[in-house]
């Protein structure tokens, strides 16, 4: 090779060493560039949250016939979970969400408890149905953990003194029972009360609880307790059986159809008997339409219209736009469950067990419900049934919605 060529060629090589070393500085800064980038376009970052979650434990069926009842109850819990993590977690600690399915069975709801008690939770929402409550009850008040029930009515839950970790946002089974009694005594004077129902499982139980409830009472007589067939009632007789033993008011329990029927056969002997009935005469218009005239002035027990709450009605909207199906009957209680126990664990400083339970007793919660806290046994206050009569073609609140100081007897 030539010594010009030779040069030539150590020119060559060297420009394309420069040009590779710029390609390598450029290809360089290109990367520092989208790093830079990179962290300028990152979002900020979420709440610091502790090392140690808060864990809320959700109990219910989320298969068969109940399912829509446990879903609803987790929905709540993660809704709110969420909420609180956005700002911050519950303590400066996250929010974690652990679930167990019982299918309403108490064999599996045993099993559903031992997996959520041996995660350690803060506190359990659920069971869901009274048949697991009894089964795993046992289980959460040794391991020292806060249940909250949305809608287990058994009434030993509360009334036994043995679970006071257990707490619930439904009323218990005899609520409705105690107040219908409690007013035909206290409110409307009555002395001799006659209690009739239907055969089925419910109209029995609350037959007899109000029947206890009058016995206990003073000045009060239970002068007839029927029970009657609803497919072969003979309303006739029972009415003349009414007025036989001079009743002043008549306690029923019973379908609507057939509270109008017994209602105007009272009516058509000529009785001014003071007619109570239970809720089912306000959730059905076959009610007001069979006893026509007859229905002005009657009484009944019914739970207020959350719906007229606009915290209540955005949430079941929500709901449904979410899932495209309509929530449980008590997804609101699941609701107001969950905001009762977070606002307690908070003022508590997310304590457990005894110090939780302490927390919820004291405090008032704005919920979809109401403004709600609970009493000594773990009952919910500031929401539940009340007494209303019917006028001008709609029931009307009284403001009696929890038992009366007995009436005293008129001197003779």
């Amino acid at each position: 090779m030539k010594k010009s060529q030779k040069f030539k060629a150590m020119g060559l090589a060297a420009m394309a060493v420069i040009i590779l070393a710029l390609l390598f500085a450029a290809m360089a800064c290109e990367r520092q560039g989208a790093t830079d980038s990179t962290k300028e376009a990152a979002p900020l970052a979420g709440p610091a949250f502790g090392q140690e979650p808060v864990i809320i434990g959700v109990m219910g069926p989320v298969e068969g016939e109940a399912a829509n009842y446990g879903r609803s109850l987790l929905h709540a819990a993660q809704i709110l979970a969420q909420k609180a993590n956005r700002q911050g977690g519950l303590c400066g600690q996250r929010v974690e969400i652990i679930s167990e399915d019982d299918s309403c069975m108490a064999e599996q709801a045993v099993s559903a408890a031992k997996l959520l008690v041996n995660a350690n939770p803060h506190a359990v929402i659920g069971p869901v149905c009274s048949t697991s409550a009894m089964a795993v009850l046992d289980i959460y008040q040794e391991a020292e953990t806060v249940v909250i029930s949305p809608c287990a009515t058994e009434i030993s839950f509360t009334q036994s003194g043995l679970y006071p970790l257990f707490f619930r946002t439904i009323a218990p089974d005899d609520a409705q029972a105690r107040l219908m009694a409690d007013f035909a005594v206290s409110f409307l004077g009555a002395q001799r009360i006659a209690v009739v129902a239907g055969f089925g499982v419910y109209d029995t139980m609350q037959a007899e609880f109000a029947a206890g409830f009058l016995r206990d009472a003073p000045h009060a007589k239970v002068v007839l307790l029927e029970l009657f067939a609803p497919d072969r009632a003979d309303w006739q007789e029972l009415a003349e059986r009414i007025g036989a033993v001079d009743a002043q008011a008549l306690i029923f329990f019973g379908h609507p159809s057939d509270s109008a029927q017994m209602l105007a056969a009272m009516r058509n002997k000529g009785l001014e008997t003071a007619f109570v009935a239970d809720q089912r005469v306000a959730a059905d218009k076959a009610f007001a339409k069979e006893a026509g005239d007859y229905s002005a002035g009657v009484f009944a027990c019914l739970l207020p219209n959350i719906l007229e709450n606009p915290l209540a009605e955005k949430l079941v909207l929500e709901y449904r736009d979410i899932h495209f199906a309509e929530p449980s009957p008590f997804y609101l209680n699941a609701y107001a469950a969950l905001q009762a126990l977070f606002e307690a664990l908070e003022i508590s400083g997310c304590q457990k067990g005894a110090l939780l339970a302490s927390a919820l007793r004291a405090g008032k919660t704005e919920t979809p419900l109401g403004s709600i806290g609970f009493d000594d046994t773990g009952e919910m206050t500031g929401h539940g049934f009340e007494m209303q009569r019917l006028q001008g073609g709609r029931f009307v609140a009284l403001g009696v919605h929890k038992p009366l100081e007995p009436a005293l007897p008129e001197e003779p």
